[in-house]
């Protein structure tokens, strides 16, 4: 329920602090009193763009904050409202700025717009002689039919079989489209042409990065031959000795130093020198093996020259060449095998599509049985607010194909005996609008339940036995929502658990709206004046006391 509402500078509102029950609140008050300011205010609450022209006091900021106090049943039944429960209530509140800037916050933390609606929708429903949304969209009738009583129906589950087909014809029919946009049978020649062109030359894995590598060492062959001269130089300066027979003679002249504080070291010398004499003559094995000859380098040459074409078309390096081949190459399998693909998901398709067919008519078939079972008992609530018996009919008609089935549903009134069944917006009037609405949310509140269900003056073309009926309709709501209701009639009044009048004051110049929680004889004298006109005497009380008496048996 909303348990407490704090309003401050909005409208014709100073500061306001009320609280309401969990069951049926009244209220009541003269027409202009600001009654419908607090609806306006919950409905920011709800989401609802911030109208800066509300604001009392120009140079401050309004406040509208509401804590929402919610029961077991209800949030086992509104996971999706779990991450902003806490304990068991819930705190929204909207702050209007002079800056013409708003605030949302849900638990003192700051949220955007669109995240409000989302949790407020489950919520708050807000309900107004004016409201078209359930009754006029016809959008929202296929999933509030497939809502009704979908925990016992086994729809749920038709429904996802259904979904997971539809999705995998459409995916197949993507990949279809794709498959043939992406094999132009009119680009194999083309194709062919370029694999063979690169074909020809034979290129090997990372040939042109190896031929440089090798045209690089080819070309630097003379400072090589230079360096290994030095080198040789400084190693053997003369023939009588040998760089490895100097290198065998140290290390023989270190063996004298065994059994001394020096052997340690003169080991790890003589180790030194071993690796430094096979570097050296590793190193030799390579000069000698190098094959210097001006003829390769002309054939690297010639053969890299022959490979920039193919560099120009495909990429620079050996891998872009090599993976543009195997690309054509597969374009190529695929177009080859192009009929025999095709066909194959044509098979697919007719097979999915058979399949989703038979699932949609399943779908159907479950909800022409829900729209019979909701008629009935949409009638019956119909019927229980002075409506034609029998009035109100779903018809469940096969269309094109989508993802939630083959269905368009229409709901269809009939308002007096002998007329056809027209549309609910061409039907209603002003009270039977009303009814219609209530009917309607009689249904579908016990599905899953709003916490608090707003009405204002929803009674409006109602009168006489009607109102008792409307009244106690609300009064039913009451056991799975909390009810705000705005009324002007006696009945409704009479009817409410809790009672609130709505009241003006001017002072200096200043209209001031305000709001008092009223109970027992002021309640009995509030229903007395409407139904005498404002007229107080002892049949109107009597009256009152009467009609107030006979919804208590």
């Amino acid at each position: 329920m909303l348990s407490e509402l704090r309003i401050s500078n909005f409208a014709l509102i100073d500061d306001l602090d009320v609280s309401f029950s969990s069951k049926m609140n009244v209220l009541l008050g003269e027409t202009g009193a600001g009654k419908s300011l607090l609806v306006d205010a919950i409905s920011l609450l709800s989401g609802k763009r911030a109208d800066f022209g509300k604001l009392k006091d120009e140079s401050k900021k309004a406040l509208i904050e509401g804590t929402f106090t919610f029961s077991e049943d209800f949030i086992r039944t509104h996971k999706e409202l779990e991450e902003y429960i806490e304990g068991n209530s819930l705190t929204i509140t909207r702050v209007l700025l002079p800056s013409k800037s708003a605030i949302a916050r849900i638990n003192g933390e700051t949220i955007s717009l669109s995240s409000l609606r989302k949790v407020a929708e489950q919520i708050i429903d807000i309900h107004s002689q004016q409201d078209s949304s359930l009754l006029y969209d016809e959008k929202n009738y296929l999933s509030l039919l497939d809502s009704y009583k979908s925990s016992t129906s086994n729809l749920n589950k038709v429904k996802e079989e259904y979904s997971k087909v539809f999705k995998e014809i459409k995916e197949l029919q993507k990949e279809k489209e794709e498959f043939i946009t992406s094999n132009n049978i009119s680009d194999k020649d083309y194709l062919e042409f370029q694999v063979k062109e690169i074909q020809k030359f034979d290129i090997k894995e990372n040939e042109i990065e190896d031929l440089n590598e090798e045209l690089m060492s080819l070309e630097s062959f003379e400072q090589i031959e230079n360096t290994y001269s030095e080198l040789e130089d400084t190693i053997s300066p003369n023939s009588s000795i040998t760089f490895s027979d100097l290198i065998s003679k140290i290390r023989r002249i270190l063996i004298g130093f065994n059994n001394s504080s020096l052997e340690e070291q003169a080991k790890k010398l003589s180790s030194s020198l071993e690796e430094v004499e096979e570097n050296i003559l590793i190193l030799s094995q390579k000069y000698e093996n190098l094959d210097f000859s001006p003829k390769r380098i002309d054939e690297i040459n010639q053969r890299l020259f022959s490979l920039t074409s193919l560099q120009r078309k495909y990429g620079k390096s050996t891998s872009d060449i090599l993976e543009a081949l195997k690309r054509m190459v597969k374009t190529l399998e695929d177009l080859n095998s192009y009929d025999d693909k095709l066909k194959e998901f044509e098979l697919k398709e007719k097979e999915l599509d058979s399949k989703v067919k038979v699932l949609a008519s399943k779908l159907t078939s479950k909800r022409k049985d829900l729209a019979l079972s909701l008629e009935k008992e949409v009638n019956s609530e119909l019927e229980s607010l002075g409506l034609l018996s029998g009035g109100f009919k779903i018809e469940v008609l096969e269309t094109q194909m989508s993802s939630s089935g083959q269905d368009n549903v229409s709901f269809k009134i009939c308002m007096n005996k002998g007329s056809k069944f027209i549309s609910l917006k061409e039907a209603a009037s002003g009270g039977e609008n009303s009814r219609l609405n209530l009917a309607l949310k009689s249904v579908f509140n016990k599905l899953k339940p709003y916490d608090t269900l707003i009405f204002d003056e929803i009674d409006t073309g109602v009168s006489g036995a009607i109102a008792s009926k409307v009244a106690n309709k609300i009064h039913e709501l009451s056991s799975f929502s909390s009810i705000i209701v705005i009324t002007h009639l006696p009945q409704v009044v009479a009817r409410g658990d809790s009672h609130y009048f709505a009241s003006k004051q001017i002072n200096q110049n200043t209209t001031t709206s305000s709001l008092e929680k009223i109970e027992g004889e002021r309640v009995v004298i509030e229903v007395a004046k409407m139904l005498s006109g404002d007229e107080l005497n002892n049949s109107a009380i009597q009256a009152a006391r009467e009609l107030i008496s006979s919804y208590k048996l």
